[in-house]
This record gives C-alpha cells, sequence and structure tokens, in this order.
C-alpha cells in the first residue's frame, strides 16, 4: 500500500539566523518574526498573515531586514520559500544531461541555500530541521553551498531516485528536487521528500 507522509517532523522556532538572503522574492514566500508575526509577498508587496491593513513592506525592506539578521546572527527573522504545489515550477530537469547544461546557466551569484520539507509541507533551512534529530550537527552545516554542489547533490538524488521530479525555475531563482522514499521501519510506506535550492543574493561565507 502507498502512504505519503511527511519526511521530518515540525520545526522548533528558529534556532539559526538566516541562511541567506535571496537573489529574488516570489510571490507566496513568506517573511517571519519570532514573535509569531507573518507576512507574504504578493505583486503589491509583503501583506501581514492574515491581511488586517496594517501595512506592507516593500521588497528592499524584507531584503535589508533578511540581511541585517545574516549579519548579526539574529534568529527574531525568518524567510519562508513558497512551497510549490504537484507540478513543480519552471522547466523539467529529465537527464543529468539537463542537468550539468545548468552549469552554463549565467548566474549573478555562486551560491545557494538549501530548504526542506517539514511536517506539512512547509519549507524551512536544512540546518533547522538537521537540529530536530542530530543537536551537534547543525553548526557544520553550511548556510549556503557553492552551485556546483547543489549539483551534486541534485545529480546524486536523481541516482539514486530515478523517479525523482527536477525543475529549474529560472525567473526565482530555484531548483527543485522531489522523490519518494521507504519510510523507516515499523510504519513503512513512502515518504515524500523535496529539497528546495535558492540562489542567494551575495556569495556568503562557507560556501566554497
Amino acid at each position: 500500500m502507498l502512504t505519503l507522509a511527511p519526511s521530518v517532523p515540525a520545526a522548533a522556532p528558529a534556532a539559526f539566523p538566516p541562511p541567506s538572503v535571496p537573489l529574488r522574492f516570489w510571490d507566496g514566500d513568506r517573511y517571519e518574526w519570532s514573535t509569531g508575526d507573518a507576512w507574504e509577498r504578493r505583486t503589491e508587496g509583503w501583506a501581514p498573515v492574515p491581511d488586517d491593513g496594517s501595512g506592507y513592506f516593500t521588497d528592499d525592506e524584507v531584503r535589508h531586514a533578511l540581511a541585517a539578521a545574516v549579519e548579526s546572527g539574529s534568529t527574531e527573522h525568518r524567510f519562508v520559500p513558497l512551497s510549490p504545489g504537484a507540478a513543480l515550477p519552471g522547466q523539467p530537469v529529465n537527464s543529468l544531461l539537463e542537468l550539468y547544461a545548468l552549469r552554463r546557466t549565467p548566474t549573478p551569484t555562486r551560491h545557494a541555500s538549501q530548504y526542506l520539507m517539514a511536517r506539512g509541507g512547509r519549507l524551512l533551512a536544512g540546518r533547522e530541521l538537521i537540529a530536530e534529530h542530530h543537536a551537534d550537527i547543525p553548526p557544520y552545516f553550511p548556510a549556503t553551498v557553492p552551485l556546483w554542489q547543489m549539483l551534486h547533490v541534485v545529480k546524486t538524488i536523481m541516482l539514486d531516485h530515478p523517479g525523482a521530479a527536477v525543475s529549474w525555475h529560472r525567473p526565482s531563482g530555484r531548483l527543485y528536487a522531489r522523490y519518494l522514499r521507504p519510510e523507516e521501519p515499523p510504519r513503512g510506506g513512502l515518504v515524500e521528500c523535496l529539497h528546495v535550492f535558492v540562489l542567494t543574493a551575495a556569495d556568503a561565507a562557507g560556501g566554497e
């Protein structure tokens, strides 16, 4: 019997600063404070959730706040990318040859931050989720990875999971990989896993 279950438990409040500032924002992205306040990006700006009419943030204001949090190591702010629907956005990547072709895609950055799917379909930075199971590992988990390493991770996913869906969404600067893996005993079934690599606005330390 095929059963789908979230790949990881729900994440606790942020224990780490944002891994980076995204190269580009996209409608549906979320900007969150540790107080529980949240804003969702829309065409007209970042609206509060729920929208109580209290006003909007601009992209520049959110970018500045996230950059300050990265620089100071603050856990008071969090960026959450939009979680895709059933069909991954952008251009499908159906083979390793097509994946390797992305190496020739010009980008204004050389790094990306990795987000993973948490319980409920929410995307969180990789080290936030790793901390749920291995408290000693996250300090050594890089905030960002170089683009060649991003492609290597996705190549491994495609080789280990032949049915994986991969896509490159150029407008938002995001590479997606979704696949199913067997759930650990005794539950059985299959777990849906999702990796989203978000290109960074500036190359961060800990990349090469």
